[in-house]
């Protein structure tokens, strides 16, 4: 399905840079077991890819950077990742 954005919320977690972590926001997917796609004409789980596609850019795109990784071994509690992220000042999405 198409969707108009105006934002892309990024992981910055184990990325030192925004191409790094776009990159990693277009890579496809695998679903499977438990993440497998539903289909409701034959009514079983199928094996998928899921990822997103830039077909067309707005005039002005934010990236919003996910800075928070869920620790599972302190309750499910929230961690701040402080970690230096580069970025350029202008980015070529053309590409």
């Amino acid at each position: 399905r198409q969707e108009a954005f105006y934002d892309l919320n990024i992981q910055i977690i184990d990325n030192n840079d925004i191409i790094r972590s776009l990159r990693q926001y277009l890579s496809s997917e695998i679903l499977t077991n438990e993440s497998s796609y539903f289909c409701s004409y034959c009514n079983s789980k199928h094996t998928a890819y899921r990822c997103a596609i830039i077909t067309s850019l707005p005039k002005v795109l934010t990236f919003t950077l996910n800075r928070f990784r869920i620790d599972k071994s302190t309750n499910w509690r929230r961690e701040k990742v402080t970690s230096c992220s580069k970025f350029p000042l202008l980015i070529n999405l053309e590409d």
